[in-house]
């Protein structure tokens, strides 16, 4: 009876453990699915949330509150604002400071490949220069009638007539001075183009056309080291300056000879301020007179021509001008020279308008007028020309520069918009205006000496030192 009937046993403490951990195992999967649906919801609740807060203009997802943190503040709201856009201005000073590095480096670079580029293009330029010039030589020995062809470049004169020689043939003879003939017509020509600037190698392209019509120009080229930058560019402009330029290397910075007698017997001489007799002397900035010293000849030609007074030579008045302080460095003779000294001289100086009927009436009375030029027909900066009378064509001029531009009348219609400012001189007691100047005269030797004012009580003062201070408030010009 007892093998049958089955008797209850308590359950072993094995069984009960491993019930009791499956009970607390499926309570266990169920709260985490309990959780991960609450998370999702909360996660999507917050998605949706900021969408419309951004839609709305509203917060961003880092002022939402998240799970852990607080609700931002107003005040930590401005300051997260503030914050960011501090970091885009920076950011875009940033880009802006780059891309300007960029741009400084880009252009240095491209001086750097133009300078080099220019370099070759020079070297290049005066290989093949004096290559294509050798042969040059052989067909510089034209007859006269030859001359006509190179006119009208400005590398010669003459016609088929015969009337006047070769420009090559008469750098060939040379000048004599001995009163044949002045220098202006030994050297000028019939016709120069208007001065342009010119880059170097622009320079040495058009000496290069020259020297296919002029050998001493050829050589000049091939030995351009031993000349200045300024005389290679005044040469490229102005062919009548062959003589002055070639005679460079070798002359004396010292001037020598004065006025022909043929000049003295001209009522109206051209003086030019590259002439050997004074072009080669200092004047200017490490310059002379041939390159920069067109004031003081032009004021040499019209004292001359007022007072005939041959002492008076541009050489004189350039060194008068450059140890008396009117020469402006870096910038070129100063307006005060036309009218502190021709009153030395018993010459009267006015600024009379610029009309047409002005300038006539000035000449009419005998007076001379120096005109400051614009960039134009007879410079490419600054220049100084004579006026000294007028025909049916226009007024007739001496231009220091150039031979050529002195030969023709020029209309009034042509020269009126380049004149920048002009005096009239003229003999005291016959003047228009009021007159300026003062008494006191440079003799040749360079001293200084009175000269009585019909003016005054006909006794000369001797003037302070400190009136030969240039007033810095005039303007000047020059080439």
């Amino acid at each position: 009876m007892e093998s049958s009937v089955r008797k209850y046993e308590e359950p072993s403490l094995q069984v009960i453990g491993s019930l009791k951990n499956g009970t607390d195992r499926g309570q266990q999967y169920r709260r985490a699915e309990v959780r991960s649906c609450k998370s999702s919801r909360k996660q999507g609740e917050r998605r949706q949330s900021q969408s419309a807060g951004r839609r709305q203009g509203g917060y961003s997802s880092l002022e939402l509150p998240t799970p852990g943190r607080t609700a931002m503040t107003p005040a930590q709201r401005r300051r997260a604002r503030r914050r960011r856009e501090r970091r885009r201005r920076a950011r875009i000073r940033r880009r802006i400071v780059f891309a300007f590095c960029q741009v400084i480096l880009i252009a240095g670079i491209g001086f750097l490949f133009y300078n080099i580029k220019s370099g070759f293009e020079k070297n290049n330029l005066f290989s093949s220069g004096q290559d294509s010039l050798s042969p040059a030589s052989s067909s510089m020995q034209s007859s006269p009638s030859d001359a006509t062809d190179g006119a009208q470049d400005g590398a010669s004169v003459g016609g088929e007539d015969g009337g006047m020689p070769s420009f090559w043939q008469r750098i060939t003879d040379g000048w004599s001075g001995n009163g044949d003939q002045t220098y202006a017509d030994f050297c000028g020509l019939d016709e120069v183009e208007a001065p342009v600037k010119r880059e170097p190698e622009e320079v040495l392209r058009r000496l290069e056309e020259l020297g296919q019509e002029n050998e001493q120009i050829a050589a000049i080229i091939q030995n351009y080291e031993e000349f200045p930058d300024k005389m290679l560019e005044a040469l490229a402009n102005n062919p009548e300056m062959t003589d002055f330029v070639a005679g460079y290397p070798t002359a004396s910075q010292e001037a020598s000879g004065g006025l022909t007698d043929m000049e003295k017997n001209q009522e109206h001489p051209l003086f030019l301020q590259w002439d050997p007799r004074w072009g080669y002397a200092s004047y200017g900035d490490d310059s002379n007179i041939g390159l920069a010293g067109c004031g003081p000849v032009s004021l040499s030609m019209a004292l001359y021509y007022l007072t005939g007074d041959d002492s008076m030579t541009p050489d004189v008045l350039a060194d008068y001008a450059m140890k008396n302080g009117y020469y402006m460095a870096g910038t070129g003779t100063a307006w005060a020279l036309m009218t502190d000294v021709p009153g030395r001289y018993g010459v009267s100086v006015t600024q009379p308008g610029i009309e047409e009927f002005c300038l006539k009436q000035e000449l009419d009375a005998g007076h001379v007028i120096i005109c400051a030029m614009r960039p134009g027909d007879f410079t490419a900066s600054g220049h100084f020309i004579v006026i000294y009378g007028y025909d049916e064509e226009g007024f007739r001029i001496n231009d220091p520069n150039c031979v050529a531009r002195s030969r023709k009348s020029w209309p009034y219609d042509q020269i009126r918009w380049q004149i920048k400012q002009l005096w009239s001189l003229g003999k005291r007691g016959n003047s228009y205006g009021t007159q300026t100047g003062n008494d006191d005269a440079v003799t040749g030797s360079g001293e200084t000496v009175r000269v009585q004012d019909t003016r005054e009580t006909g006794e000369g003062e001797e003037e302070d030192a400190s009136f030969w201070e240039i007033v810095e408030s005039k303007i000047w010009t020059d080439e």
